[in-house]
């Protein structure tokens, strides 16, 4: 009798403690997972070239009237083989999240800024279709934790501590299909347009317990064209739950590696 009065006792200063947060919203970064990676292409040789590349993007927004701009620096490895490639690695993200801080109908936004650093990796299978056109296929995850003036204002210093611990230091991560159609007129030139259908989960912060996981399904459309070793690329995708999602980037090759 003692223990359960004592355990719900706990559960009620918990949920006290989490109730008395601000509106709930979930990681600023959230809907950005997803930068498209280049691939180095097949020309009878296998292929592996390292890739920097910087992404702007308008992310994901959790009231209507707030507004998200971030970008995104990545370093990544890609290989090539006549049926299968490979691309993984790491990026450092920035941006600021406009927050509706009035409880009222009346719009007041506060400027919060955020960063933070994550992981991607995709990979899948080469089909070729004619002698310049090509289809790829695969899936995708990518990891990222988040900090920031953001964080201090959505999240209590206990949620903080208690959301880490539920979610391994993560706040968010995302699955993804990939298929994408690539043209190539010649070895150093491409075209290509990428299609993803993208499952993101982020930690939830504000009026609900620590551990909660929100989750969100994306569509995504990357356009991209590369001359040389310089890929220029475009993204637009929408969420199930009428997001809009944009960004613009480019990207610059250094090949290292060609074997038959």
């Amino acid at each position: 009798m003692k223990i359960g009065i004592v355990y719900l006792s706990g559960c009620l200063f918990i949920s006290m403690l989490f109730l008395s947060g601000c509106a709930s919203r979930g990681p600023a970064f959230l809907g950005n997972t997803g930068g498209y990676m280049v691939k180095p292409v097949y020309n009878g040789q296998q292929a592996g070239a390292f890739y920097f590349s910087g992404r702007y993007n308008q992310g994901y927004v959790y009231y209507e009237g707030e507004k998200n701009r971030s970008f995104d620096l990545s370093g990544y490895a890609s290989f090539m083989w006549k049926y299968f490639y490979l691309s993984s690695g790491l990026y450092g993200y920035g941006g600021k999240y406009q927050l509706d801080t009035d409880s009222t109908s009346r719009l007041f936004l506060k400027s919060a800024g955020y960063d933070g650093i994550g992981a991607r990796v995709d990979i899948g299978g080469r089909v070729p279709l004619e002698e310049n056109l090509e289809l790829l296929f695969g899936i995708s995850q990518e990891f990222f934790s988040q900090r920031g003036k953001f964080e201090d204002e959505t999240q209590s210093e206990a949620e903080e501590i208690f959301g880490d611990v539920f979610t391994f230091g993560l706040d968010g991560f995302s699955f993804a299909y990939n298929i994408e159609a690539r043209f190539r007129p010649s070895e150093k030139n491409s075209l290509g347009l990428r299609y993803t259908w993208d499952s993101v989960v982020g930690d939830e912060e504000g009026e609900i317990p620590f551990g909660y996981m929100k989750l969100d399904y994306s569509h995504r459309l990357s356009l991209h064209a590369t001359f040389d070793r310089v890929t220029a690329f475009g993204q637009i995708g929408f969420t199930d739950t009428g997001q809009q999602l944009y960004g613009v980037g480019l990207c610059y090759a250094f090949p290292f590696w060609r074997n038959k």
